[in-house]
């Protein structure tokens, strides 16, 4: 237990409460995307004339709509966790960390999906840079790390090209600039709902910055303390209307969950010891938390081709779809933590002999929960 709590859940000086709220987040995800996989009348189907079952399944895409969020909270904790990596580092410094953390697991995870569908350079290429995989794929899926990947980036690269004009407001302005351009360009909601959460995370990470007699003067320290849970449970109740705006018109129910996250998200980081945070430190949360970015990886790309490979055939039965999930879930579970352990932390092996140094401050650390 003491291997597997230092090598997936980290010390006590990292914020167990925000790897906790990623872990949930791509599990709720896991179970709506592996649910979109199916013909809804096909799996009204195969329930064999029990009502009692199909209206289970009707009901399953309002249970599971919270996952649609998901990808709003990734966006929030990105810009959110740039904030505090952009005090430690150079812009340079900064880009490197990213690169070195998320592309030796890309590209394990990728590769043979690449080379089984005989992708050209073209597809390599956008593959590299947008994280688009042909053939199958969730394109919509891996687009989101396209946006969690290269808009913290690119916040960062405003923030230096301002070093001489250090201001919050000119940041803002040009990073949101860059949303109006991509809108006007692309016309994709999506993107523009990335930015924005992006944006909302920023916010929330300047806000965790600021020294506490300040904070108490802009907001309640109540509101603060107790904040999490109630904006977790808003976002939850929104999800529904996001889904139900997609894709067709501007999402503003998910703009209102990127409020609600990044509030959620200040409020973990300043007080990870309030009973949400507490709810959200489970050990199985904080594992899915620390694993996210390969679990997701494995999850959207081999995951369901391995299961049914193994099921060799069509699913034509209830027992069969149950089979397909655990094989789903065990597969990409245990895939994503020997691609976290030695690809997503290249210095897995001196960092366990020798230790990183303990923070001074409880909680002062986030690894683990970037996207």
């Amino acid at each position: 237990m003491g291997w597997i709590r230092k090598t997936f859940l980290y010390r006590e000086d990292y914020n167990p409460a925000l790897q906790g709220l990623r872990g949930v987040a791509v599990l709720w995800f896991f179970h709506m995307s592996f649910y979109g996989q199916f013909d809804p009348a096909k799996l009204t189907r195969i329930t064999g004339g029990k009502p009692w079952l199909g209206d289970v399944i009707n009901s399953l895409p309002i249970l599971l709509s919270p996952g649609l969020i998901a990808p709003v909270l990734m966006y929030v904790l990105a810009g959110f966790l740039a904030v505090g990596s952009l005090e430690k580092s150079s812009f340079p410094r900064f880009l490197l960390a990213r690169a070195l953390r998320f592309y030796p697991v890309y590209l394990v995870a990728v590769l043979p999906v690449l080379a089984y569908t005989n992708s050209g350079f073209s597809n390599i290429f956008q593959s590299l840079t947008f994280f688009v995989v042909p053939q199958d794929i969730p394109v919509g899926s891996l687009v989101v790390l396209a946006a969690a990947f290269w808009l913290p980036i690119l916040w960062a690269g405003v923030q230096a090209a301002t070093k001489i004009f250090p201001n919050l407001t000119l940041q803002a302005g040009i990073f949101l600039a860059c949303a109006g351009l991509n809108w006007m360009a692309c016309r994709d909601f999506g993107t523009t709902i990335a930015f924005l959460g992006v944006f909302a995370g920023i916010l929330a990470g300047v806000w965790a910055g600021v020294p506490t007699t300040r904070r108490k003067r802009h907001l309640p320290v109540l509101a603060t303390r107790y904040g999490a849970g109630p904006c977790l449970v808003g976002a939850v109740v929104l999800a529904p209307f996001a889904l139900k705006c997609l894709p067709s018109s501007f999402n503003a129910p998910a703009v209102a969950c990127s409020i609600l996250l990044a509030w959620a998200t200040a409020s973990l980081a300043a007080f990870p010891a309030s009973r949400t945070g507490r709810f959200l430190s489970h050990p199985v949360f904080r594992y899915f938390g620390a694993v996210a970015l390969p679990f997701f990886l494995i999850h959207t790309t081999w995951g369901f081709r391995l299961s049914r490979s193994i099921l060799q055939g069509e699913l034509q039965s209830i027992g069969a779809v149950v089979a397909h999930y655990a094989m789903s879930l065990a597969f990409s579970t245990v895939f994503a933590g020997f691609l976290h352990v030695f690809f997503e932390r290249p210095h897995f092996l001196r960092n366990l002999r020798n230790g990183p140094p303990a923070a001074t401050k409880p909680g002062s650390d986030v690894r683990g929960a970037a996207v």
